[in-house]
């Protein structure tokens, strides 16, 4: 601007802004203009600019303080006012010629290479080309197999084919889709919950965590229990006492276990 930036001309400049923000936009206005033409007064320009629409938006004074930039600086490049983070005033955010905001995002949330802060594309696919359960746009995973298993060829990992299975669903070994036989069990043994026919896991233990020989992983007996279904220590097949304190939280705190009273 060619107007001198006396005191007067500050004072006035600044009159319509909040009294208790003038005395700072005095002194940063004044050091800006006694600055030479450089990297040094652009710097400056931009504090100021920063500063005055952050304060300006958080207390609601936003046309004086676009007024007081315009004033002093002239007329935005932008067509408005942005700070630091590419917020004007009223909390729009700046885009630019093609509608990429400062954080590279467009509106609708998507970069330049059409993907969005999680890494993925309108259709739901990363740069790789896979979704977020793992599957590219065919239904395979990087592995090449689908949700059911089977690869590019209808095949799967153990050389069985999708194709396989009779009218019931059984295949020739008595399986269906899902790998389980009529009787609900997997080809290892297990049910869907992960018992044997037994009653049994993988581990070998049982639902109360018991092994065949009726121990658990600590060495108890599964009927080391009284009449009321306590142990010798106090504990019930639970692990809690008489006052349904678990044996973890006694050891841990050194209480003894609650006796049932006889």
């Amino acid at each position: 601007m060619s107007e001198e930036f006396s005191t007067d001309v500050i004072n006035e400049i600044i009159a319509n802004i909040p009294a208790d923000k003038r005395a700072a936009a005095r002194e940063y206005i004044a050091a800006w203009a006694l600055t030479e033409a450089g990297a040094e007064r652009d710097r400056r320009q931009s504090e100021i600019v920063n500063l005055t629409v952050q304060y300006a938006r958080q207390e609601s004074w936003c046309s004086q303080a676009q007024a007081m930039l315009t004033r002093v600086f002239g007329e935005p490049t932008d067509g408005d006012w942005f700070d630091e983070n590419g917020f004007n005033c009223q909390g729009n955010r700046r885009a630019d010629a093609d509608g990429f905001y400062p954080d590279g995002f467009n509106a609708n949330g998507y970069n330049r290479e059409g993907f969005n802060a999680n890494g993925f594309d309108q259709n739901g696919f990363d740069v790789n080309g896979f979704n977020r359960r793992g599957f590219d746009k065919d239904g395979f995973n990087a592995e090449g197999f689908n949700a059911q298993g089977y690869n590019r060829e209808r095949v799967d990992k153990d050389g069985r084919s999708e194709f396989r299975f009779n009218l019931e669903g059984f295949d020739a070994e008595g399986f269906d889709r899902e790998g389980f036989d009529r009787e609900g069990r997997n080809r290892d043994g297990f049910d869907s919950y992960g018992y044997d026919v037994d009653g049994f896991n993988a581990d070998g233990l049982d639902s109360e965590g018991f092994n065949r020989d009726h121990v658990d992983s600590e060495g108890r007996a599964k009927y080391r229990f009284d009449r009321y279904g306590f142990d010798a220590d106090g504990y019930s097949i639970r692990g809690e006492d008489a006052e349904g304190y678990h044996r973890t939280y006694n050891i841990e705190n050194n209480r003894p276990a609650a006796r049932r009273r006889r």
